[in-house]
């Protein structure tokens, strides 16, 4: 079964497909360059790649959690997205490099004892 979000997506894509229409937030830069770009809702947890020449990707989409320095010092987690094909997207779904800054077991677990010695402290 698929929602309404997809539905949408898909007759965006199948009309772009169809009439030669675009995506305009497919379209960055100053000359308005069409690129991949990934869509989808966070609280389902279902993306989708919208590739640049407006077909859909096929393959899995996994997100990956990064560890960031905020402005205060303080580090907190972010994430980025990454396909099958090794193709890398921020937070907002456009194309990066391949970030440096990803989580490892280790780091994830230092920051849920941080967040949780955090609240601790609070509560008391």
């Amino acid at each position: 079964m698929i929602d309404k979000d997809e539905e949408k997506l898909y007759n965006i894509t199948m009309n772009t497909q169809n009439n030669n229409e675009m995506i305009v937030s497919n379209h960055v830069g100053v000359d308005g360059e069409s690129v991949d770009r990934i869509y989808g809702d966070p609280n389902s947890g279902k993306y989708r790649l919208v590739q640049r020449d407006y077909t859909t990707y096929k393959g899995t989409i996994n997100k990956k959690m990064t560890m960031v320095k905020g402005t205060d010092g303080n580090r907190f987690k972010s994430h980025v997205f990454v396909t099958q094909d090794d193709r890398w997207f921020d937070r907002g779904g456009l194309p990066i490099t391949k970030p440096n800054n990803l989580a490892n077991e280790t780091e994830t677990k230092e920051t849920k004892e941080e967040e949780k010695s955090s609240i601790e402290k609070a509560s008391d």
